[in-house]
């Protein structure tokens, strides 16, 4: 989140995690972070692990156009997020 700020310039954040201990562990203390930082979060959301399609709350999420999305989880859900976020 400091880097955020401080490198990247980021004004706004969308933050999504995988709605396991560890995502929302890690997206709780980020958000926290980001609050702190005078960072403002446009949404806070959890996708399932598992599946293959997030166009929905990615729908939501560009809606919002932050200037950066932050995802907390493991990695197969991260890379299709990705992958769907570019196209």
């Amino acid at each position: 989140a400091m880097y955020a700020k401080s490198a990247l310039g980021v004004k706004s954040v969308f933050i999504l995690h995988d709605k396991t201990s560890y995502g929302q562990g890690l997206t709780g203390e980020v958000k926290v972070q980001f609050e702190k930082d005078g960072i403002e979060v446009l949404g806070y959301e959890g996708v399932t692990v598992g599946e293959k399609d997030y166009t929905a709350v990615l729908n939501q999420v560009m809606a919002k156009n932050p200037d950066m999305i932050y995802f907390g989880g493991h990695y197969p859900e991260g890379g299709i997020i990705v992958k769907q976020a570019r196209q």
